[in-house]
C-alpha cells in the first residue's frame, strides 16, 4: 500500500493581553492511499472481490446495475460470469471514494 497526501496547519494567536490570550490552530489533512501491489491477488478471492491494485484502499468494487425489474420490482445487476446468481464474483464496477458507495 501506498500513502501520500498533504497536511496543512494554521496556528494564530488572535489576541494576547496581560490576562488573556485566544489562539487558533487549524489543521487539514488530504490524505490519498493506493494498493500499489498484490501479487496474485485472483487468488484470494475475498481480497479479489474488494480491492484492486492501483485504485485507492477506500474504493470498493460494486455490481452494475440495470435497473430495477418491472415484473419483480427488484433491483437486477450485470451477472458478470453468466453463472446464474449474482454475487462478490460479479462486484466489477470500482467506486474510488466511500461517500459514493
Amino acid at each position: 500500500m501506498e500513502n501520500r497526501g498533504w497536511e496543512f496547519e494554521i496556528s494564530t494567536v488572535n489576541i494576547q493581553t496581560e490576562d488573556f490570550t485566544w489562539r487558533t490552530d487549524f489543521n487539514l489533512s488530504l490524505p490519498e492511499n493506493e494498493l500499489a501491489e498484490f501479487p496474485n491477488i485472483e487468488e484470494f478471492p475475498e481480497f479479489d472481490a474488494v480491492y484492486e491494485v492501483g485504485q485507492p484502499i477506500l474504493g470498493r468494487k460494486q455490481f452494475k446495475p440495470l435497473g430495477v425489474n418491472p415484473e419483480t420490482g427488484v433491483y437486477d445487476f450485470v451477472d458478470v460470469n453468466a453463472d446464474g446468481f449474482i454475487n462478490s464474483l460479479d462486484a466489477q464496477l470500482f467506486v474510488a471514494n466511500a461517500q459514493d458507495f
